[in-house]
């Protein structure tokens, strides 16, 4: 394998609302907590129309009884589990200050350094807004794009990206978003008229 000896070397800090917006879309997206939720209240339905037209059985209560916290228990997941690991971690919080080279990933914040191999992570996920890296037990570190200063940095980054954990990055097609490259083209110059 060939060594770049790329550096790129970014600051961030997250918001609330980018945490969680950025956490329950994995959710959604890559842990289908949403079909595990349709699939829940599915069988809390099939439990009550087998209930109401069959008569009581205790199978239709169990359907219905493990529907409901199967159902109850996604729904937290979704909406209070990012809030509450945001606020729970005073780490995440906190300013990043994060070096990609070859040797690897360095995380530094007022109170804690750590280093990452690149065998660390096991999948990259690019969105229009983040970089997912994937690791373990499906937890992800969060790279917001906006944090890049340039696009030539971004490229570095993408490099390193391809070289050292998922070469496939380039044909990830996530939230409708292709390529950086690609510039938005209006359909029109002119404003609409609102007359």
């Amino acid at each position: 394998m060939e060594e770049s000896n790329e550096i790129v070397h970014l600051a961030f800090q997250y918001s609330e609302s980018e945490y969680i917006s950025a956490a329950r879309f994995y959710y959604r997206r890559f842990r289908h907590i949403v079909l595990r939720m349709a699939v829940s209240a599915f069988a809390v339905l099939v439990g009550m129309f087998g209930e109401a037209f069959y008569g009581d059985s205790g199978l239709w209560f169990a359907l219905i009884f493990f529907g409901i916290i199967l159902f109850a228990l996604n729904t937290a997941i979704y909406f209070n589990n990012p809030r509450a690991h945001f606020r729970k971690h005073p780490f995440i919080r906190q300013r990043y200050e994060v070096e990609f080279s070859d040797d690897g990933i360095q995380f530094r914040t007022e109170e804690t350094e750590s280093k990452y191999k690149w065998s660390f992570y096991r999948r990259v996920i690019e969105t229009s807004k983040h970089y997912y890296l994937l690791y373990e037990g499906n937890w992800f570190s969060l790279i917001p794009k906006r944090a890049f200063q340039t696009v030539a940095e971004e490229q570095k980054f993408r490099s390193l990206l391809k070289q050292h954990v998922d070469p496939r990055i380039d044909r990830d097609k996530i939230d409708g978003w292709t390529n950086k490259s690609e510039e938005y083209v209006p359909r029109s110059l002119e404003p609409p008229d609102w007359r």
